[in-house]
């Protein structure tokens, strides 16, 4: 018992050369533990926006396509505009019935609504919370003249989320037959 008494009175400390090697090791140990720390956040941070922008992109394609098979149109067609830097597109769709319906990218929104109301309420099929950029557009390609009965319908979507100041882009595009 005695021994245990005379170390715990023991008034020895450390020397000045064993605790800057000690601090040195930790402010090691510690930089490299934040380091892969902030590289795990920021990857996670990514991976989250382009699953969120993914999402967001099926959804578009599958609101479009949902209504080109849904309406069933009997002819398509379709145009493509430039108001001032914006470009927009739009394929109509147009049953034997005379209904019509407008698939249309314009000013970074996706409206499906009748070609004939000014301005469409917006349409929660397709509010997201990214940004369709400049160069996204719908196209309709046929073998035959306008408007069409078949032919091929090209989508390009180009979204953008911010995050930090920094935007993160994903460019899908998708052709499929009517």
């Amino acid at each position: 018992m005695r021994k245990f008494v005379k170390l715990f009175r023991r008034e020895g400390g450390f020397s000045l050369v064993e605790l800057i090697v000690a601090l040195s090791l930790f402010t090691v140990a510690a930089g490299i533990i934040s380091g892969i720390t902030m590289l795990g956040l920021r990857s996670y941070h990514k991976i989250s926006i382009e699953n969120s922008l993914r999402d967001e992109g099926d959804l578009l394609m599958s609101s479009i396509i949902t209504e080109l098979y849904t309406f069933a149109p009997e002819k398509v067609t379709s145009a493509i505009t430039q108001n001032g830097e914006e470009t927009d597109s739009y394929i109509t769709l147009e049953r034997q019935d005379g209904m019509k319906s407008r698939i249309q990218i314009a000013n970074g929104v996706l409206t499906i609504a009748n070609p004939d109301v000014i301005n469409p309420p917006e349409d929660e099929r397709t509010t997201i919370h990214s940004k369709l950029a400049e160069g996204s557009k719908i196209i309709l390609e046929c073998q035959n003249a306008v408007p069409c009965d078949s032919g091929l319908i090209s989508i390009d979507l180009s979204l953008v989320q911010s995050y930090n100041g920094r935007d993160y882009p994903l460019e899908l595009k998708s052709k499929f037959g009517f």
